[in-house]
């Protein structure tokens, strides 16, 4: 997996959640052609406190954050924006609470 210092950077600086549009490269492996292929994913923060992750103008996954004075934890590969998803319970504070 392959990511842009410049979009990571600009991540890291986002704690006050200003709208922000970005795009960010990633390289997913292709079983039938046995290739890495690049992808292009646009990645959206808003005001209201979520981040979306779109290809192609399709949302792949939206994420509602609950503290505004977190930064907003960015997904490093594409199997993070697709298959991941909490399980444990979020605790008074609307924080992540498990393992």
């Amino acid at each position: 997996m392959n990511s842009n210092n410049k979009t990571d950077q600009s991540c890291q600086q986002t704690t006050n959640w200003e709208e922000q549009t970005f795009e960010k490269e990633f390289y997913s492996f292709n079983k039938q052609s046995y290739n890495n292929e690049k992808k292009i994913i646009q990645i959206k923060i808003t005001s209201d406190q979520k981040i979306i992750y779109s290809q192609n103008g399709q949302n792949l996954r939206l994420v509602e954050c609950h503290n505004i004075f977190e930064q907003p934890e960015i997904f490093n590969n594409l199997d993070q924006i697709r298959k991941l998803s909490w399980q444990g319970q979020l605790d008074k504070n609307k924080k992540k609470d498990g393992k």
